[in-house]
Parts: C-alpha cells; structure tokens; sequence
C-alpha cells in the first residue's frame, strides 16, 4: 500500500506540471494582425475597440513605406470588432477572434477594397458588410416606389415583388450565417441584425408603426460579447431613428424618445448586465444632445437596483442620474460661490434679480462664442423682461478667459474658479458640455434649460407674459 502511494504522488505532480505548461503555452500564444495598404502615408495609424458607444485606444504605430502594418493581439484579447482609425479619419474595421488575419486594401477606398487572404472572421465579416450595404441601399430607393408610384400601372407588381424578394433573401442570408457559421462572431452580429419584414401592402407611416412595435421581435441584447462592437449601439440608433422626424418640436421630439426608451428598457429588463449597458448608453446619448426631459424621465421611472454587475459603474451611473432629479425644471438651483473676474467673491443667493439666467461657456468653445453675442442682445433688448446674467467659466486660462469677456465686451456677471471641468458649479448643475444654460426665477428656482438660441429666446420673451 505503501509502494503504491509513493508512486501515485509523482503521477499527480507530473499531471499538475503538464497543465501548467500548456496553460503557460496557451497564455503566451500570440495573433497576428498584417496589412498591406496601397498608398499608405507614413502617418500614426490607431488601433481601437469598442465598448458601446466608447472607442477606446489599444495601440499606435507608423506604417512602412510599403504600406505594411501588424499588430499583436494575445491570447487572452476579448473577441469583438477592432478599428484602425488613420490620420485623415479614414477607418478600417476588422474583427479579431483568436486566429491570425492578413489582408490588403488601397488607401483611397479603404473598406471597399479590402481583400482578406486569411481569416475564416473577415472574410465571412467583408462579404456580411457588402451584403448589408446592398440591402440597405436596394431597400432606401425603392421603399419611396412602394408609397408613390402608381398602383395601377402594372410595373407597380414588379416593385413589389422585388421589396419583398429583397427582404426575403436579406432574412435567409442572416439564417444561413446563424446555421452554419454559429461559433464565429459574424453569425452573434448577424442574430442582431434580424429586424422584421414587413409588408408593401402598408404605408409609410403604417411601416413605420409595424417598425416600432415589432423591431426586436427576433433580436436579443443577451449575447455581451457583441458590447465589444458598434452593433447593439447601432440597433439602438435605428430603433431611436423610427421615432425621429424633423417637424416635431425640441419637447415633442424628447417625448417621442420615451416613448422609445421605454420600449428598449423594457426589452432588457431581465438581464442586468444588457440592462445596465443599454441605460448608460442611452444617458450618454440623450446627455450629448441635452435632451433633459428625457433624462429626467429615465431618472424618475428606472433605477440599477440589482441590475448592474459593476459596483463602480453603478455608483456613477447612479449619480448621474440622481442629478436630473435634483436638477429637474422647479427644483432650487444649488448655490454657487465663486469668485468673479474682479476677485470678489460672488454668492447666487445674494443676487436680487427676478430672474437670472446662468451661462456655462469656455473661451475654447467656437460654439458658446457664437451663442453670447445672442444672449448679449437679449440681455441689453429694453423690449425684454429685465433678468441678470451669470457667465461661469470652465476655463483654466486667467488670461483666456479674460481676453474674450473683453473682446465680446460681455459686461454681466463673469465668474470662475479656473478649474476647468473639475469646477463645483459645474458639477453641480451637471454640466458636461459648453454652452449650457439655466434660467432661474427669483426664488433661484429653475425654470427652464434652453438649449439652442432660439430657445432662449421664447424661454425670456414667455417670462413677459
């Protein structure tokens, strides 16, 4: 019995050793990336990824006069759609799944003329985008024939045929790709791309509504690998897009989009991590195009509780979203405290105005140095109900800040602390992006939040009524 255990011990520590060599084999294996781009210039290319709406960085190199690039990838890079972003914005996407890839392009038309010699991914990745591209282009030219031309001309039933033959094979080119090719990663993109087809027989507008109410009928947000692509942002687009239209108003448009984000969150409700993934995408869309209704909505009616995995994404996420709640139109304004371009200290609570109108601006922003003039004519039209305005400054520059409030002879109340984004107010008011605007009433209670000029111009005109 002995004899026995002794020769077991080295048979168990042997086994232990052969795994950790190939483990440490595996972990050290490296992919390739190699390109020859025709006409190339030697300028820094980019590597990139995506992370929902985010590009992230991953690696940089300049190219030979050749043309050639390689990037190492290794064996533990996550799978997902990669980009290459080059000096004059051009870009070319690729998809890295654990095997090497070798194509080649001309610099000139980069994605169209990408020739992949190996990578099973790409190949079968290039010929889904120019598939797509030719439904996509087929479907926008002749969906306008469907509402228009003719019905009792007999070149109408041609057309038809043709939209639904289109959306016929579109759908059975998706299907093959999800059967046979099910462990690439182009079959996980393909299973997002299955919107519905629908029928000629309805109108634009009936389409339209079909659209909204069917869209994810076959599509799930359950597959997280494809957050390391632009394709579940690019479904929320699309869907946003059905309930766009450029005759409705900044608030008939806001309320559209709840209407739409109350379908997409309902649609994730029961997976945490697409739940959580969806709803910070969705924030930081609607926060680039200060949509503040509907950022006040979503903060009123969903919350992360035991929907987000991460804690610290969570935490932010949480923040963010309580802001808007502080922040909606009829709650107090915070405090500020700051000192102005004089170097006294200026308190908005002391301030006697019937109504004060904050402005948030930068000497660095192209826009907010068209936007002052307008609010300079506002603020000096005798026409207009009397209010006092505070420019506060996300400056770093002293010097900057100075020159323009001189140049622009912007003689109201100017104030900064010159840091920056890191500025209380700022983050107090929630500010994350030059020029915003808050108008208060006497009370410093917040009235509106005029986003475009001609906003600001029906909010202070309204305040004379």
């Amino acid at each position: 019995m002995k004899k026995w255990i002794c020769k077991f011990k080295p048979m168990k520590h042997l086994t232990l050793l052969i795994l950790v060599f190939f483990s440490l084999i595996v972990n050290s294996q490296e992919y390739k990336f190699n390109a020859i781009i025709k006409f190339c210039p030697e300028e820094n290319i980019i590597l990139t990824r995506f992370y929902g709406d985010q590009i992230l960085v991953v690696d940089s190199l300049t190219p030979e006069k050749s043309g050639e690039i390689e990037f190492k990838f290794s064996a533990n890079t996550a799978s997902g759609i990669y980009r290459l972003v080059f000096s004059d914005e051009k870009i070319l996407d690729f998809i890295f799944n654990k095997e090497n890839i070798e194509l080649s392009s001309h610099y000139n038309y980069i994605m169209d003329s990408v020739k992949v010699k190996s990578s099973t991914e790409n190949i079968l990745f290039y010929k889904y985008l120019r598939r797509k591209r030719d439904f996509e282009i087929k479907m926008e030219l002749i969906s306008p024939l469907i509402d228009y031309y003719p019905r009792t001309d007999m070149f109408y039933w041609n057309i038809v045929y043709k939209f639904d033959e289109l959306q016929f094979e579109w759908r059975e080119y998706l299907d093959s790709l999800s059967k046979n090719c099910g462990q690439t990663y182009v079959a996980r993109i393909s299973r997002m791309e299955k919107t519905p087809s629908v029928s000629s027989d309805l109108s634009g507008q009936e389409r339209s509504a079909f659209f909204k109410q069917h869209f994810f009928d076959d599509i799930s947000f359950g597959d997280t690998s494809l957050f390391r692509s632009n394709v579940f942002s690019g479904k929320i687009i699309e869907y946003l897009s059905l309930y766009s239209n450029p005759r409705l108003s900044q608030s008939e448009l806001e309320d559209e989009f709840i209407n739409a984000t109350n379908v997409l969150l309902a649609k994730v409700s029961d997976d945490p991590t697409s739940y959580e993934f969806v709803l910070n995408y969705l924030v930081n869309g609607f926060e680039k195009f200060h949509f503040d209704k509907v950022l006040e909505y979503i903060s009123e009616n969903f919350v992360l509780d035991g929907k987000c995995e991460d804690e610290k994404r969570k935490s932010m996420l949480e923040k963010r979203l309580a802001k808007y709640k502080e922040l909606a139109n009829g709650k107090a304004g915070p405090e500020i405290v700051m000192k102005d371009i004089e170097g006294k200290e200026f308190v908005l609570s002391q301030l006697d105005a019937d109504y004060t109108l904050l402005v948030f601006w930068a000497s660095w922003c192209p826009h907010c140095l068209n936007v002052l003039p307008e609010i300079k004519k506002l603020y000096e039209d005798d026409n207009v109900v009397d209010f006092k305005v505070v420019a506060i400054s996300v400056d770093t520059s002293a010097n900057d800040w100075k020159k323009e409030i001189n140049n622009g002879g912007f003689n109201w109340i100017n104030c900064s602390d010159l840091n920056g984004w890191n500025s209380k107010a700022a983050d107090d008011y929630n500010i994350y992006a030059t020029p915003s605007m808050v108008l208060l009433d006497k009370q410093k209670t917040i009235i509106s939040k005029p986003i475009t000029k001609s906003e600001l111009k029906k909010a202070i005109k309204a305040l004379n009524k």
